[in-house]
């Protein structure tokens, strides 16, 4: 029996062996891309994949044939990606996807809720000197800009405790807008009440499910009664209005200033570093220099592996995720839109390559946004 290092160098020399074939491959796979290049075709075909595959594998045991099938189709996904890198190389009009790239500055955006809101106050930093005005809902939003009565619209997308706002990803791909710009806001809530009314007086508190789940064990430590509303700066303004000397609300202070309420606390979500994240979205997918970060929607075959292959395709391309869940497919039974963000710039021939190869291989798949983070400190 051959000794652990023996081993080892035979493992050594058959890599080589495996390098110098993988090479020869990719460099075949070049020939058949300037073929589809002068010819046309598809890159991406499954059936003859799947014919080869079961070739390889006959005559295999199980687990044997189980390991060769996941191998080959590795190394045919990455034939695959050699072929659309050449084409994209010598063909750069194949990319589907345009991009405004001198788009104007906005100058009339509206954002949900009232004078006051958080939403108010990431539209003030990220639009300094557009016209602002508020509507009623998320929808209201992006109906607002998909019928062009203003040019963006600012709508919250994810918090750091509470999570995702379903509703805005629901609506990105229902109204076909896109994510411009964004920015991470501190959330730093309080609790206010009408003039006159203590801490010790209440009983109740109003405001966005979001505020209310950020600020979970400070109601639960008072034993306040929750009751959920549209938005932080409406349930501060209901109060102005229809106060039983019970009740107060989760706000911002701008929002209890606003609307003439007493600031009883201060600082009460219950993680201090608590951020929501705001996107500005238009009706044309857009490119500014420093955008860093991109967000896309699709949606797979409901087969085993499909999503896997996705992220391999990134993990290959060495581009860095830093989002991932999944919505229902309106009108599908169990089946999903994902979601997904990562750190790309479409200046980047890479990320070229990539949407590229994803739009060809996918039932569906659309770019849900270009842009850059803003943090609070680097708003204009």
């Amino acid at each position: 029996m051959p000794t652990l290092e023996q081993s080892r160098r035979q493992i050594d020399g058959i890599d080589q062996k495996i390098r110098a074939l993988f090479l020869e491959r990719m460099a075949v796979a070049q020939q058949v891309a300037e073929d589809k290049r002068q010819n046309g075709g598809p890159v991406y075909r499954p059936e003859r994949e799947g014919e080869i595959i079961a070739r390889l594998c006959q005559g295999l045991e199980d687990e044997q044939a189980r390991l060769c099938a996941a191998l080959m189709r590795q190394v045919m996904r990455l034939s695959r990606e050699t072929q659309y890198d050449y084409l994209l190389c010598h063909q750069p009009e194949r990319f589907p996807f345009t991009f405004d790239q001198r788009p104007q500055p906005p100058r009339v955006v509206c954002y949900q809720g009232l004078p006051g809101a958080y939403s108010h106050s990431a539209a003030m930093a990220l639009f300094p000197e557009a016209r602002l005005f508020h509507v009623q809902s998320f929808d209201d939003v992006f109906e607002t800009v998909a019928q062009g009565r203003a040019d963006a619209g600012v709508v919250p997308m994810e918090n750091s405790t509470a999570g995702t706002v379903n509703e805005v990803y629901d609506a990105l791909v229902r109204y076909q807008l896109t994510i411009n710009r964004a920015y991470n806001q501190p959330v730093r809530h309080c609790l206010a009440a009408p003039a006159g009314v203590s801490l010790r007086q209440v009983r109740t508190v109003l405001s966005h499910p979001q505020a209310l789940s950020q600020c979970r064990r400070y109601c639960q430590a008072h034993g306040f009664t929750v009751k959920p509303c549209s938005n932080t700066s409406v349930a501060a303004h209901q109060l102005q209005s229809d106060s039983d000397g019970h009740t107060a609300a989760i706000c911002s202070a701008l929002a209890a200033r606003q609307h003439r309420l007493t600031v009883l606390e201060e600082e009460i979500q219950d993680l201090p570093d608590n951020q929501t994240r705001f996107i500005a979205v238009s009706p044309s997918l857009q490119f500014h220099p420093e955008d860093d970060r991109m967000s896309i929607a699709f949606h797979l075959p409901h087969e085993s592996g499909t999503l896997s292959a996705v992220l391999a395709l990134f993990a290959s391309y060495e581009y860095n995720l830093t989002q991932l869940h999944a919505r229902p497919l309106q009108g599908g039974h169990w089946e999903y839109i994902f979601y997904l963000d990562f750190i790309g710039s479409p200046a980047e021939p890479g990320v070229r390559a990539l949407l590229y190869q994803l739009e060809q291989e996918l039932p569906y798949l659309r770019i849900t946004g270009s842009y850059h983070v803003r943090e609070e400190s680097t708003c204009p």
